[in-house]
Parts: structure tokens; C-alpha cells; sequence
């Protein structure tokens, strides 16, 4: 049994997955499992994968049909062995061979549950290589050291929820997996485990390389529709992940609700690819949703602090002149013809 099962969904990632795994076999920490998961890929990844895990007893590889990153973890997650569980996308890589490490060590140290790292990010795009640094870092933290969760209550929900740079033990996942099919699938497990841990570590070092191209999910979303609908099905799978311990947490998740519920529709307005028209009633259907949810948002400290950011007032200008003045509903029975007519408008327009 190995102390850390390292799960790698893998798609269509023959230009680099080689360079994944290397970072992971030069790793200075050797007691781990590699899980890795060809979800049915259509160029050369599984050739690839298959001669890596050929001589190497600590590497499994499982062969599955397309089903997405999110099924692709949950089958690493039901056969991992490991103390602890580290997610990796198979186009990234571990920043450094102390990665895992220092990581592993930290936890051991003071018998933790999650341990969150930085980020370095670059962009490897149109053949264009920018290496981001810190600039790409996405965590709210700034010091290093032990951080006790009931004192820190707002983090889980402001931390990005990432997989990468986070270590969690395979304890405190337990029965939790990531939902199918669903966009913003992290969104709905990882501040639930982070909250679910009585602390965290914060190692204020890159612990993870984080590779932004053309096909990732940062450029689709500038660039494709998307159901932006789904994030009120993930909200609501978030508060069942987080159990016992929801109504502890229910100002931060009011707050959550309210930036990443109106930052949704608000930057889903520069590339939805639908008429001005039809976006105009996906947006009137898509605000009633959110003032039938939490009636109060709008009046969210949080939501106002990030409205003040000049290019969110913006923003907000246009789409308040997009959609105008339109009749509030006034259950959720009533909107969901609507809403599923406006999912499959957008599904017509993203095909």
C-alpha cells in the first residue's frame, strides 16, 4: 500500500502527458501510486500511458469511455490505497521534484487532512509560451504556516477550488465524489473538504505547474457556451458535501452564492454565442433564479466589494442595459420550462 495515490484523468494528452509523468517518477518522495485513467482517448495518450505503466509495479492504468475529468477521478478515488490522495491533470505537472515531498512531510507533521500549495502558471498558447508566476497564483492566502479552519472560516470558499496544488487525505474524501457531467465539478467538493478539515497548512511555494492552453477549461470559458445554469445544481451539491458542518458555514456560503452566482451571468455576457435577444431572456431567466435562491444577494458585502473592481462595473453597465426591465417570477416551478428551453438554445449554439 502506498502512502499517496496520485490520480491522472487523461484525454487527448499526448503532447503532454510524457512531461507529466516524469515530473511525478523525479519526484525526491518515492512512496506513491500512480492511477492513471484513459478516458477514451482519440489520439496517441493511451500508446503513451501504457508504456509508462508497463515496468512500473507502483502504476495502474485504467481504460474507461469518455465520461469526463470528473468520472475519470472518481474511478482513481475508488481504487486508491494511499494515506493521501493528489489530483494532477494529465497536461500539468509537479513544480519541482520536492513537491510531493514537502507536501507529504507537512501533513505527517501535524496530522492534517489538506494541505494547499501555490500555483505556478504559464500559458502555452498559438505557440506563445508566458510564464505567469505568481501573477497566475490563485489562492487568497499570502503566509505560510498551520491554519485552524474554525479561526478561518471564509477560506474554503474564497480559495479557488482548484485541485492541483492541494494534497487531501483519502479520510477526509471518505464517500464524497466528484459530480458527472457537470461544469465547475470542483466547485462542489473541494471547499467542502477544506471545510471539513479542523486545519490546513498553507505553503506559501509553487507546489504545482499549471499549463493554460487551448483546449483548457480557462480558454473555453472565454470562448464557448456553456450551461451556466449548472451552478446553482453545484451550489447545492457543495452544501450536501459539506454534512454536519453546512449551517457553520452558512454566512461564507451566502457570500460564495452571491459573487460566483452574479460573476456567472455577468462574464457569461461577452461570449455566449447566442443573439443579443435570446441572451437578453437567458440572462432575465438566469437573474430569477439567483433573486429566488437568496432574495439578498445583491447587498452581499462581498458582492459589492467585487463590483467595485472597475472592469465588473463595466461589465455590469452592459448587462444591465442588455436585459432592461423584466417580470419577476415567483417560484422555481414556474421558471423551469424556461430554463431548460434556454439550456437547449445554448446547447444548439455551442454544437
Amino acid at each position: 500500500m502506498a502512502k499517496v495515490s496520485i490520480i491522472i484523468p487523461v484525454y487527448n494528452a499526448e503532447k503532454y502527458i510524457e512531461n507529466c509523468l516524469d515530473s511525478i517518477i523525479d519526484q525526491s518522495f518515492k512512496d506513491y501510486e500512480v492511477i492513471l485513467i484513459n478516458d477514451g482517448s482519440t489520439d496517441n495518450s493511451l500508446d503513451k500511458i501504457e508504456k509508462y505503466s508497463l515496468n512500473r509495479k507502483n502504476f495502474q492504468l485504467f481504460i474507461t469511455d469518455n465520461g469526463g475529468a470528473a468520472a475519470a477521478r472518481n474511478v482513481g478515488l475508488d481504487v486508491a490505497t494511499g494515506k493521501y490522495i493528489k489530483f494532477i491533470d494529465a497536461d500539468d505537472s509537479l513544480y519541482s521534484n520536492a513537491s510531493l515531498e514537502t507536501m507529504v512531510s507537512i501533513a505527517d507533521e501535524y496530522n492534517l487532512d489538506t494541505v494547499i500549495g501555490k500555483y505556478h502558471t504559464y500559458i502555452d498558447l498559438l505557440g506563445l509560451k508566458i510564464r505567469l508566476g505568481d501573477a497566475g497564483n490563485t489562492s487568497v492566502l499570502s503566509k505560510e504556516g498551520l491554519y485552524q479552519i474554525k479561526e478561518n472560516k471564509s477560506v474554503p470558499f474564497k480559495e479557488m477550488p482548484n485541485v492541483g496544488n492541494k494534497l487531501f487525505s483519502r479520510e477526509i474524501i471518505g464517500d464524497l465524489r466528484f459530480p458527472n457531467r457537470y461544469k465547475w465539478e470542483d466547485l462542489a467538493l473541494v471547499p467542502a473538504l477544506i471545510a471539513r478539515s479542523e486545519k490546513f497548512f498553507y505553503i506559501n511555494r509553487p507546489v504545482y505547474s499549471y499549463r493554460i492552453g487551448l483546449y483548457n477549461t480557462s480558454v473555453k470559458d472565454a470562448l464557448f457556451a456553456d450551461d451556466i445554469f449548472q451552478f446553482f445544481e453545484v451550489f447545492e451539491m457543495l452544501k450536501n458535501n459539506l454534512g454536519d458542518v453546512v449551517q457553520l458555514y452558512e454566512e461564507e456560503l451566502k457570500k460564495l452564492y452571491a459573487v460566483h452566482g452574479s460573476l456567472k451571468y455577468l462574464i457569461s455576457s461577452l461570449w455566449i454565442n447566442v443573439t443579443p435577444n435570446e441572451k437578453r431572456k437567458i440572462f432575465r431567466d438566469y437573474i430569477n433564479v439567483m433573486e429566488l435562491m437568496y432574495p439578498t444577494y445583491k447587498d452581499n458585502e462581498l458582492y459589492r466589494e467585487y463590483l467595485r473592481l472597475p472592469y465588473l462595473k463595466l461589465l455590469k453597465k452592459h448587462v444591465d442595459l442588455l436585459i432592461g426591465n423584466f417580470e419577476r417570477k415567483s417560484n422555481i416551478d414556474e421558471l423551469k420550462p424556461s430554463i431548460e428551453a434556454d439550456r437547449q438554445l445554448i446547447k444548439r449554439k455551442a454544437s
